[in-house]
């Protein structure tokens, strides 16, 4: 490789550097608003949940609610949550091969799911599996998650429930840990799993509600599962970005070391090239 190209190639790396820094500034200003908003997010949700959940067990006549009532799987609604673009490492990926282990286990009967992609990521990959059943409609959800959006997706799926053409809802989707830790994890949205969250709690408090517990509990419930939703979306939403910032920062590291290699080598063949002259004016000198 010649100077010439050496330079080229230093310079393009350093370009390629800029660029990954950059991004990787812009997604920790995204990540660390993205992460108070979880933080702020999630005592809410999980305060609501074990309200219901206390209500539901102190009072058996709750859980006769459709919501709440376990049955025969024979259709089941799989919701997935990617990102919209790309750099942000094994992200997407572990989304999709998640997702794909959910479905090979579900059989290949397209009746039997149906998957409601969120994100374009995963949206693509599931439109190019012709034995899916895929729901489009809610494809571009991510790039505008909103409590109305989240809303507009809660009504939908308790609908599909509530008329019996889906028997189970399961969202997959990646959970924050930290900036620097995220799983794929999988949550079962309905039935409302009421039980699971009251052993967890151990919280059985006798609520005294007014004016009238049915009502309270009709109320109550639309909005827990909103709730729910919207966190599992922000949940997603600040993985992508922490798992951006760590491919970002691998991204700039890996371009330094490089750069670092191409100049030592530039160095030395700009040393080689002087020498040889030297040799070549000494040769000549003493002919």
């Amino acid at each position: 490789m010649s100077l010439k190209e050496i330079k080229a190639r230093i310079a393009s790396v350093r370009s390629t550097r800029k660029t990954t820094s950059a991004m990787k500034m812009v997604s920790s200003v995204k990540l660390r608003k993205s992460q108070q908003n979880i933080e702020a997010a999630r005592p809410y949700t999980d305060t609501l949940k074990e309200m219901l959940s206390s209500m539901v067990t102190s009072r058996p006549v709750l859980a006769s609610h459709p919501i709440m009532k376990n049955r025969e799987v024979g259709h089941c609604t799989i919701v997935a949550l990617s990102s919209d673009s790309s750099l942000c490492g094994a992200f997407n990926s572990n989304i999709i091969s998640r997702l794909k282990s959910k479905c090979d286990l579900l059989g290949s009967d397209r009746k039997k799911f149906t998957v409601i992609p969120i994100g374009d990521k995963v949206a693509k990959f599931a439109a190019g599996q012709s034995e899916w059943n895929v729901n489009m409609s809610y494809s571009h959800f991510a790039d505008n998650r909103t409590p109305e959006k989240t809303k507009e997706l809660c009504r939908y799926l308790v609908t599909e429930f509530l008329e019996g053409r889906t028997d189970c809802v399961s969202v997959i989707y990646t959970h924050f840990v930290s900036a620097g830790q995220q799983s794929v994890a999988e949550q079962f949205f309905l039935p409302f799993p009421y039980s699971g969250i009251v052993t967890q709690t151990g919280d059985f408090n006798d609520y005294i509600v007014e004016p009238e517990q049915n009502r309270f509990f009709e109320v109550l419930l639309p909005k827990v599962l909103d709730n729910i939703l919207y966190t599992i979306s922000l949940e997603s939403f600040t993985s992508e970005h922490a798992a951006r910032v760590m491919a970002m920062q691998t991204a700039t590291d890996n371009s330094d070391k490089l750069i670092d290699e191409l100049t030592m080598k530039y160095n030395k063949s700009r040393q080689q090239a002087i020498t040889n002259e030297l040799l070549d004016l000494a040769c000549g000198e003493i002919n």
